[in-house]
């Protein structure tokens, strides 16, 4: 799957996974991980004539490869985000205990990572790297 997926891609894609789910640009604010939960804010910075009702952001939440048998980064979670008429919005985005797993080479099974292990989460708005906030926690 190396170089046809975005999840082991090396090079930047000419549209990234979650590329134009939204009309106006939007910023990401105060993101944390507590319980299983991402929690955070959406902020609009640049309002779209073309849509002026009705604006939504599509949150997407990623989980970062450790090691070479693992995808770059893999979807573990999103959630479209209805923006009021302030500008602000805050989201919670469950994350399912399901893909927080990894591969053991000794069992040749996935297994759930370990409690207690750093895992890196990114949150942005598409899988481009640029477009992504990392946030590195344990389990």
């Amino acid at each position: 799957m190396r170089g046809r997926t975005y999840r082991y891609l090396t090079e930047e894609p000419l549209f990234p996974f979650g590329y134009g789910l939204s009309y106006t640009q939007y910023k990401l604010e105060d993101i944390r991980y507590d319980d299983g939960k991402i929690n955070g804010t959406v902020s609009v910075t640049k309002p779209s004539r073309i849509m002026p009702k009705g604006r939504s952001a599509v949150v997407q939440v990623y989980i970062k490869g450790v090691d070479i048998q693992e995808p770059f980064k893999q979807l573990i979670g999103f959630q479209r985000v209805a923006v009021d008429h302030s500008g602000k919005q805050t989201f919670s985005i469950n994350i399912d205990p399901y893909w927080l797993r990894q591969f053991d080479e000794a069992t040749q099974e996935v297994v759930p990572i370990p409690d207690g292990k750093e895992i890196t989460l990114l949150v942005g708005f598409s899988s481009a790297d640029h477009d992504l906030i990392e946030l590195t926690t344990k389990k």
